[in-house]
């Protein structure tokens, strides 16, 4: 019996023994250039997939205990191989050389699997290895320009998230969330009124405002229950990331199914309906129809490709492809840092002082009109509201940067990643670095695990400020006097680039960040300038869910009671 089990234990053994030996022997190498060390694993052919699949952060937080700080290293997940990398220098290094590297291959796995992409398609997709500038990478296939799906992508997303473009998108969202919060007339200026979740209550005012400004005026007219489905949609979308079959999650199919077949319906009858010979209306930063300029430029785009189905299309507005800012990434990612963003500063009463005291000058008075507005280029420049903002980017972001190299094996330092190989580098992980963060004194810690909402402010009068540590003062700018008071803080993330890395960086750094910011802020000034709010926590600490990660914005866990009334301006 006993020689029955060690005979069924022997492969696991011999497995683990094996890979530890070549993990050794990468580690002990003297050799100028070396491939990182593998992760030790027990299991033939299947490697760390669990781990690294259903514990994803704790994996990656064992990678430097087991290595030492800052080391690569090779994790095997069934047939593929990944390499985690850390450390500022190694990140840097990454995005320096982002001209010859490329995210397509995670890319069109998640357009396919979380998005609805037909796989009928796939080849159109995997044709396209010309990368994403306007040159197509040396020794890339043939491709015709009107089918360079990725750098017609990048180029327009860039083109119309920056200048009048952007402008227009950030005036209608901050438009039609002020609408929305002044005819809800469930909340006056007398009575309390309870909500079961103020998150959710976020969720869906901050989703119709975006989806609006995003797609126009008809889209909710043809699809009532879309913001409803979404936030369902969004919770089931961790198992299809992952790749789970539709047998065992059977449900998040069908509402990806459905959220598919709403854009779907939205492409078709914007199409049907906007005048596409007005050359003047082609030209306008916005229309009812398509809404957003780049949303009628990706209808165009995408048609142009030569074999490219419209349902293809429907599944890369819905999730994202490279550089992408879509329905998916527009809503899942900002709601939820907003969300923490408005919860962090309600939860602590002399930020909430301080935050309406610095929004309070940016606010223009409605007048003859029913709704508020900001002096939005103020409100963005603010240095305290820039550094909550950084703050939740730091903190709730659980992302993973992925690259794969495009064109031959890539370098960094003494380490070889060979081509066609991909390469990981998390946030979540970089963010909370107690080697690279500023924790403050021992007389006011404030851990990388907590919320600081001054860690991005450096004071000209305190060497101690600033979010790293330790930082040398001669480039600190000066900050501007206020007579008798302290010189107002300077807002940066300079001394931490490497290590903040919430919207990646290089060439693919996301192009969506500049609106992100303008929603998050936008979101919080007027929710807290029309609303009074009070948690009802009942001193229950509020937790991220980790089941969004490594996906984006990582929401807070259950509900936040609350009870909210509007504010006499």
């Amino acid at each position: 019996m006993i020689s029955v089990v060690v005979l069924s234990l022997l492969p696991f053994i011999l497995t683990f023994s094996i890979t530890t030996l070549i993990s050794l022997r990468a580690l002990r190498s003297r050799a100028r250039v070396r491939n990182p060390p593998i992760v030790p694993y027990s299991v033939p052919f299947v490697g760390n997939l669990f781990a690294f699949a259903f514990d994803t952060a704790g994996f990656v937080a064992s990678l430097s205990k087991r290595f030492g700080d800052y080391v690569p290293c090779r994790v095997r997940v069934a047939n593929q191989t990944i390499h985690v990398i850390s450390g500022p220098e190694y990140i840097n290094t990454l995005f320096k050389n982002s001209r010859d590297l490329t995210t397509k291959p995670s890319a069109v796995l998640v357009v396919e699997n979380a998005f609805g992409a037909p796989a009928a398609d796939h080849h159109i997709l995997e044709a396209d290895n010309t990368g994403f500038l306007q040159k197509p990478a040396e020794g890339s296939n043939p491709i015709k320009p009107h089918n360079r799906i990725f750098y017609l992508n990048h180029r327009d997303i860039h083109v119309n998230l920056t200048g009048a473009g952007l402008a227009e998108l950030a005036t209608r969202f901050m438009a039609n969330l002020a609408q929305q919060l002044h005819a809800n007339d469930d909340i006056g200026y007398e009575e309390w009124v309870e909500l079961p979740d103020l998150y959710s209550f976020l969720q869906l005012e901050v989703f119709k405002a975006s989806m609006n400004a995003l797609c126009g005026d008809h889209f909710f007219k043809l699809s009532p229950d879309f913001a409803a489905d979404f936030w369902e949609f969004d919770k089931r979308m961790p198992g299809l990331f992952k790749s789970l079959p539709r047998w065992l999650i059977p449900r998040s199919y069908q509402i990806r199914d459905k959220l598919h077949g709403c854009m779907l319906t939205w492409q078709n009858y914007a199409d049907e309906h906007f005048d596409w010979t007005d050359e003047a209306a082609k030209g306008k930063e916005w229309e009812p129809f398509f809404g957003a300029k780049i949303m009628r430029q990706r209808q165009q785009m995408f048609a142009a490709v030569e074999g490219l189905s419209k349902e293809s299309a429907a599944a890369n507005n819905l999730g994202m492809l490279p550089t992408d800012i879509s329905v998916d990434s527009t809503n899942a990612n900002v709601i939820p840092t907003a969300g923490w963003m408005l919860l962090d500063i309600l939860l602590r009463p002399s930020v909430l002082s301080k935050v309406r005291s610095e929004i309070a000058p940016a606010l223009i008075h409605p007048g003859t009109s029913s709704t508020l507005s900001f002096d939005m280029p103020q409100l963005l420049a603010n240095p305290l509201l820039q550094s909550i903002y950084s703050e939740e980017l730091r903190m709730r972001v659980g992302v993973i940067i992925q690259r794969v190299p495009l064109v031959s094996d890539f370098r960094i330092g003494q380490w070889l990643f060979p081509k066609g190989k991909m390469i990981v580098a998390s946030h979540w992980h970089a963010a909370r670095d107690k080697r690279i963060w500023n924790e403050s004194t021992d007389e006011d810690p404030h851990p990388v695990d907590d919320f600081w909402a001054e860690r991005f402010l450096v004071y000209p009068d305190d060497p101690e400020s600033g979010p790293a540590k330790p930082r040398s003062t001669a480039s600190i700018p000066k900050g501007e006097s206020t007579g008798d008071q302290r010189p107002r803080p300077i807002f940066t993330t300079d001394p931490v680039i490497g290590s903040f890395i919430p919207y990646g960086g290089g060439m693919k750094i996301c192009p969506g960040r500049f609106f992100a910011k303008q929603e998050m802020l936008g979101t919080v000034a007027l929710m807290l300038t029309v609303y009074d709010i009070e948690l009802k926590l009942d001193g229950k600490a509020v937790e991220p869910d980790m089941n969004y990660f490594p996906f984006g914005g990582v929401p807070p866990k259950g509900k936040i009671p609350a009870r909210i009334r509007r504010r006499r301006l």
